[in-house]
């Protein structure tokens, strides 16, 4: 039965992710329309329906973000996870987190996967610009564990400019440029997507 997969990372039946994804968007709709930060809900109490229902469940869950900004505005103030920031920031994060878990489904299915090269860029420019803000490790304690003694990760890719992660004493750095690194992840931008050390970054929020 097809629910009765279980993805490979995060370790969940099918029937939970399914719910998480339709579900995020649709909570990331509620603190852009009431402009405050909302508790994380529990990916376990998502509903999806049956599994004939699940591409309605996620068409729709995507639609919620794009319309909460439409009643407010991209550009509205309000409180996030992360300070204070725009409503544009959670149309960016919900993005950014479906398309990893595209990736999520494809692998757990061996399923074929496509991304476009610039969306694949700004998946990596978002999810590595969170943790090179003061107040994201309040809120993903496990980020702290990813600190170093100045190392850093370079992401070379073929057609567009390339970015570097430094691992501080204090925190992840992360900036674009052809900065010189320790290590170097060369390729398409959709293949060094899933290269960078986002496992625990990405579940803060998704």
């Amino acid at each position: 039965m097809t629910s009765e997969i279980r993805m490979k990372f995060p370790q969940w039946p099918l029937r939970t992710f399914v719910g998480h994804v339709g579900q995020e968007p649709r909570w990331a709709a509620e603190p852009t329309r009431k402009c405050e930060q909302l508790p994380i809900p529990d990916p376990r109490q998502a509903d999806p329906g049956a599994p004939d229902e699940w591409a309605r469940w996620l068409r729709e869950g995507a639609e919620e973000p794009i319309r909460a900004i439409q009643e407010t505005s991209a550009g509205t103030e309000m409180h996030t996870f992360i300070g204070p920031r725009s409503a544009a920031f959670w149309l960016r994060r919900t993005l950014s987190d479906t398309c990893v878990h595209h990736y999520d489904a494809a692998f757990a299915t061996d399923s074929a996967f496509e991304i476009a090269d610039d969306l694949a860029a700004d998946v990596i420019s978002e999810s590595m610009g969170l943790p090179s803000t003061p107040a994201f490790e309040a809120a993903g304690p496990a980020v702290a564990g990813l600190r170093g003694r100045g190392e850093r990760i370079a992401f070379r890719p073929r057609s567009m400019e390339g970015s570097v992660i430094t691992r501080t004493p204090e925190a992840l750095r992360w900036e674009r440029g052809p900065v010189d690194a320790d290590v170097v992840v060369s390729g398409t931008w959709r293949t060094s997507c899933w290269c960078f050390p986002a496992a625990s970054l990405r579940r803060t929020t998704g």
